[in-house]
């Protein structure tokens, strides 16, 4: 069963002597300790995440006919899409990932960068 949103990111570490220490670890973030108290730790978690949901995070456009590009451009294509979520998970998708980019990268070398993506 997946945590409340209350807890997101709520972690459960112990110190040397088993006591029970609470944390707000979320990739990207710094490790912050929580309170022990409940009331105040689920609406410290609250303003954490509320923080960190609010901010925007800069979007980087790969250089075109990049390596980046490719991988957004196959991940846009309707060979992508059409992929079951299964085969779009890494450990699963990659020879069906590996065949659709050979043939983008083919297509580019062949017949360079499309001028417009659509």
């Amino acid at each position: 069963m997946p945590a409340p949103k209350e807890l997101r990111y709520a972690t459960v570490r112990y110190n040397r002597r088993g006591d029970t220490r609470w944390y707000w670890q979320r990739p990207g973030y710094p490790l912050t300790r929580l309170t022990d108290d409940l009331v105040e730790r689920v609406a410290l978690l609250q303003r954490l995440n509320a923080a960190a949901d609010s901010e925007r995070q800069p979007t980087v456009e790969p250089p075109r006919g990049s390596i980046g590009w490719v991988i957004q451009e196959y991940r846009a294509s309707d060979d992508y899409v059409r992929l079951a979520v299964n085969s779009k998970k890494a450990t699963s998708g990659t020879s069906a990932m590996s065949r659709n980019l050979g043939r983008i990268c083919h297509s580019v070398v062949l017949h360079g960068v499309p001028s417009s993506t659509s």
